[in-house]
């Protein structure tokens, strides 16, 4: 866990980093006491003080979760901090190598299930199926942004930097075409169906959606 109280003259020691607070570890603009104070990793320049929201709908939500998670440290601490058992059921968690579902939640007495694995901003969590309760948003005072790492397959992933302006045709049309990507899938919570954007034939056809920050989508990759 990352502490203001850690911060100092930056050295390493059995793998501890200690940081000076006014220098910028990781060059992105911001000094590590800032990105300390406002839970960004002051190590990783896609991430940054920056407020995020998570908006969930009563039922199910495919939503990207926006914030640094490397401060929960674990899945636990993560649901707890978005609702605990009064508003969360399930959540979803996409595994891309073996291309299936990890489940964790609360059983029935309100007791966490599921396996309770460490938040290391895990590639997963980029993408979430969410079963809320009820309505609730939720504020952060970072943002994380990386790099997406798509596999042949099904990828289930989000964006909370998302360009301005960005839609579905044009995203399919920036990843290289039709040779390398099926389509791009979105949950409507307006009609409660999914829109799909993808490839026939050479032209992008379906729904041109626009890519929204904090939403989720699966990305079928043919390679």
């Amino acid at each position: 866990t990352l502490r203001s109280s850690d911060l100092s003259d930056t050295v390493s020691s059995d793998g501890i980093i200690i940081l000076n607070p006014v220098e910028d570890s990781d060059e992105d603009g911001f000094d590590n006491l800032t990105e300390i104070t406002t839970k960004s990793n002051p190590c990783n320049k896609a991430s940054y003080p920056r407020t995020t929201t998570l908006n969930l709908k009563k039922g199910f939500n495919l939503v990207s979760f926006p914030a640094e998670t490397i401060y929960f440290e674990n899945m636990f601490n993560l649901l707890e901090a978005i609702g605990g058992s009064g508003i969360i059921s399930s959540v979803l968690i996409f595994n891309p190598d073996s291309q299936t579902f990890d489940e964790v939640g609360y059983d029935q007495t309100g007791k966490f299930k599921g396996q309770n694995y460490a938040l290391l901003s895990d590639q997963r969590l980029l993408g979430l199926i969410i079963y809320a309760k009820k309505d609730a948003t939720f504020t952060f005072s970072s943002v994380y942004c990386p790099t997406w790492n798509l596999q042949a397959g099904t990828n289930l992933v989000g964006i909370a930097c998302a360009q301005s302006g960005l839609t579905a045709y044009q995203f399919l049309q920036a990843i290289w075409g039709e040779t390398v990507v099926s389509s791009i899938q979105r949950y409507n919570p307006d009609t409660g169906k999914f829109d799909t954007a993808g490839y026939l034939n050479g032209t992008v056809v379906g729904v041109d959606f626009p890519i929204k920050t904090g939403e989720g989508y699966f990305i079928f990759m043919k390679k």
